[in-house]
């Protein structure tokens, strides 16, 4: 007896192999993602004073710890001229934050002009441009950091300026010094070349002068241009 015929047998010509015409690839590709830790300022302020803090066991209510003890700069119940809620602070103003320490990964300071946390605003003269990334200096100008290093544990000896010469416009017109004692002597440096240090201290300070126009671009969004860079002891 003949099997059934289970089914109409078809041309199969025209059908595609089930695995497609085009064999799968994959391709690999490396990337170079610039990710840098950028320093980080230890700051410290007193509480001392007449100031009542809440919470502090040392500080109780009544004299000499009162609410609002700089009238005018805090918010005092039932003063018509500083009791204004919303406009004064209730107790007055502790003293202002001060700098202790600058630490600095792998002893490294970055400056990508993302803020301007390190502008010395009174010795500085030139833009400090923030939106697109640059030093411009204009005439005799000149650009100052504040501390940019330091540790009490640490001495500072010599130290490398590094600024990418393709991002300097005008560089004969600039001149580049480094500070270890906190500013009292500037010692003249030059660009990737290390400096020891006449007078070694434990704050490092930047400054760069101008005999005229120059830019400074450190923009890092892309691979063609970097950070500026200033490496302690080494």
């Amino acid at each position: 007896m003949a099997d059934p015929v289970l089914g109409t047998i078809r041309d199969t010509q025209q059908l595609k192999d089930v695995r497609s015409d085009v064999d799968p690839a994959f391709r690999f590709f490396n990337e170079t993602l610039k990710v840098k830790e950028h320093s980080t300022r230890v700051l410290t302020r007193s509480v001392s004073g007449n100031t009542l803090i809440w919470g502090n066991t040392q500080k109780s209510w009544g004299s000499p710890y009162l609410w609002g003890s700089s009238i005018y700069t805090s918010f005092i119940l039932s003063n018509p001229g500083a009791g204004v809620l919303g406009s004064s602070q209730l107790g007055s103003s502790l003293s202002t934050f001060a700098v202790i320490g600058v630490i600095n990964p792998n002893g490294i300071w970055y400056e990508a002009l993302r803020t301007d946390t390190f502008k010395d605003s009174t010795n500085t003269t030139a833009t400090w441009d923030t939106t697109n990334f640059r030093w411009t200096f204009a005439g005799s100008d000149q650009i100052q950091t504040s501390v940019i290093s330091w540790n009490e544990n640490i001495t500072i000896t010599t130290a490398t300026l590094y600024i990418e010469s393709d991002q300097i416009t005008n560089g004969s017109n600039l001149t580049y010094y480094l500070s270890a004692d906190d500013g009292s002597n500037w010692e003249e440096v030059n660009l990737s070349v290390q400096h020891t240090f006449t007078n070694t201290g434990k704050k490092l300070k930047l400054k760069i002068t101008a005999s005229g126009s120059a830019q400074i671009d450190v923009d890092d969004s892309d691979e063609n241009s970097y950070p500026l860079e200033v490496r302690v002891n080494q």
